[in-house]
């Protein structure tokens, strides 16, 4: 959606894809070298994309070296960040944060604010927040998990340029759509009993695999309908994971996600096993891995 509403008055805009962790910071990082590469300057938007201690180094150092070079860097994000790294961020990047707002939200204040931008603005926060406020939200939710299954970027690029030009819906996407409902039918089934529960520091912590296909927002659901538990995990087959704490506790994901080289909200973040574990494709050592991090953050997190 935040790409949909830059492109919406940037036709011409190059958009790239990327999440949490050291291999997408990378991928990042090689990304904005790519831009600097095709111009002498210009601007580089970062968008719904927090940062974490053990990638920041990185992304700092090619942060100066743009700037450098004449590059104009705006950084949009309404996810938590540290002070410190906020502080050594703003030296080299115009930093908008606004932890209010989802990010798309943010850039339609920065850069449209039209009509059409204002739906996808209202969609976004519908998503985020869980509103439940439009049908489209949930279809478009669906879309964007199967192109992210299909690890298609172009896709994704493709949609984003559908809906800057105020498409959110045609017959292409409703095909993908009735096929991919199908398969996320059945990745839920398979999720629904495939999970394991255990008990840290008093929170009862409830941990979910689950198919590539399936968006962590729905199988999150599916471990707070069967667990209700303090803290919900999801773990997906390429190592991703999504970490929300149940309603009416005061758990800081936040906090819990840099222990998996990740971010983002309070009350729910998200992060990546390491490599070494994720080639060992063993649930087993996943889960004892991801018990022993959650253990060692929440002893870290209870201390200070």
């Amino acid at each position: 959606m935040s790409a949909a509403v830059y492109l919406r008055s940037n036709k011409e805009t190059k958009v790239y894809f990327t999440n949490y962790g050291e291999e997408e910071t990378f991928k990042m990082v090689k990304a904005m070298k790519e831009i600097s590469y095709t111009s002498e300057h210009g601007n580089i938007i970062i968008s719904d994309i927090g940062v974490n201690r053990s990638t920041s180094p990185i992304i700092i150092e090619e942060l100066k070296e743009l700037k450098q070079k004449g590059w104009n860097i705006i950084w949009v994000d309404h996810h938590q960040w540290p002070d410190d790294l906020k502080h050594e961020m703003s030296k080299y990047a115009k930093l908008i944060i606004d932890t209010s707002k989802c990010a798309t939200e943010i850039m339609n204040i920065t850069f449209c604010n039209d009509e059409i931008c204002n739906m996808l603005a209202s969609i976004a926060r519908d998503s985020d927040f869980h509103l439940n406020l439009y049908t489209i939200t949930e279809l478009l939710k669906d879309i964007i998990a199967y192109y992210n299954y299909l690890k298609n970027d172009e896709l994704l690029v493709q949609l984003a340029q559908k809906l800057a030009q105020g498409i959110f819906w045609d017959y292409t996407m409703q095909k993908e759509w009735e096929q991919y409902i199908i398969e996320k039918n059945d990745a839920i089934k398979k999720l629904s009993s495939n999970i394991i529960t255990s008990t840290i520091k008093e929170y009862k912590i409830a941990i979910g695999f689950a198919h590539d296909l399936l968006a962590s927002s729905d199988a999150l659901d599916v471990i707070d309908q069967k667990t209700n538990a303090d803290i919900s995990i999801i773990v997906h087959e390429k190592g991703t994971l999504t970490i929300k704490r149940r309603e009416g506790t005061n758990i800081l994901c936040n906090k819990i996600a840099e222990y998996f080289n990740g971010g983002g909200h309070q009350f729910i973040a998200g992060g990546r096993l390491p490599p070494e574990i994720i080639s060992k494709s063993d649930r087993n050592e996943w889960l004892q891995y991801i018990l022993a991090k959650i253990e060692e953050a929440l002893t870290a997190i209870n201390k200070s």
